[in-house]
């Protein structure tokens, strides 16, 4: 069994870790946040919901991709924004309780959307006679490992909260590497596909990115959202969770293929990271960012 085979077994769990990690990092206020902040969670929620498959779908027929990657650039649409979307979150100076709701949320709502998309793009771009799965099962499995686990780490943490504490960083880190691991173990094994195929899927997912943080940016600064708000909310778009769209892809449809998008996705999605961060450290942005209402101590 090779390396990409081994560490494919192993993404769910991978995904649990990660999602109880999340759960960790939630307290009571973030709840209490919640029902305060509830605009804000809305339209961040709609966005990833919402926008980001239409996006997706607008793309792979836009730019006429093969059937599989198509599949698999709808795949990772649907893949809402997994743990690693808080750490930016905090980096960026956004706020980080509107971040871990948007994320708790959309992982809720994935155990229905993801198997609802995830089998209307196999009916729209492989006639779904291609690939037989069950739904049934796709949404008992991202059950156990995104919302059993996010809400054991909500009971950790509020019965150990210091152990929680301990242990949260922790697992974000083994979350992080894993997926390091995982994109880097995927495109030396499919290093001739992918390389071929960047040509094909790095701009498509480049647009993706990029116009689900503009659009987002735009809209939160139309409804007159703060500019950590903003942020937060673009952020949240722009990151999504490669982990569960490998798990999708090998567990379920098992073609390795669907999950190249989730392999590739991560250099664009790490670049745009990045200038989040830097613009927030750095204390300086174009005004749609709104990093420039942020001052550096």
């Amino acid at each position: 069994m090779d390396n990409v085979a081994v560490l494919a077994k192993l993404a769910p769990l991978f995904l649990a870790v990660g999602m109880f990690g999340m759960g960790l990092s939630m307290q009571v206020k973030d709840f209490k946040y919640l029902l305060k902040n509830i605009k804000p969670v809305v339209v961040g929620v709609s966005l990833q919901v919402l926008l980001l498959p239409a996006l997706g779908f607008a793309l792979a027929v836009g730019f006429s991709l093969d059937p599989v990657l198509a599949v698999g650039l709808m795949l990772l649409a649907a893949s809402p924004g997994g743990p690693g979307s808080n750490l930016v979150s905090y980096l960026s100076r956004g706020d980080v309780a509107l971040s871990i709701a948007l994320t708790s949320v959309s992982s809720i709502l994935a155990i229905v959307s993801v198997p609802l998309i995830t089998s209307l793009a196999l009916a729209y771009f492989q006639s779904q006679a291609a690939v037989s799965f069950s739904i049934a099962q796709m949404v008992v499995m991202i059950l156990v490992v995104t919302l059993v686990p996010t809400f054991l780490g909500v009971f950790t943490s509020w019965k150990a909260p210091r152990f929680a504490a301990r242990c949260e960083q922790g697992v974000k880190v083994m979350t992080l590497v894993f997926i390091i691991l995982l994109v880097i173990a995927t495109i030396v094994k499919e290093k001739a596909t992918i390389a071929a195929m960047f040509s094909t899927l790095g701009l498509p997912l480049a647009v993706f990115c990029l116009a689900a943080v503009a659009i987002s940016l735009l809209l939160t600064r139309l409804l007159g959202f703060s500019g950590a708000h903003r942020r937060t909310i673009a952020i949240e778009a722009g990151i999504q969770n490669p982990v569960m769209a490998v798990v999708v892809a090998t567990t379920f449809l098992n073609t390795v293929e669907y999950s190249i998008p989730a392999a590739v996705y991560p250099v664009v999605m790490l670049t745009v990271s990045l200038m989040f961060i830097a613009y927030a450290q750095f204390g300086w942005a174009p005004k749609g960012l709104g990093v420039a209402e942020v001052r550096v101590d």
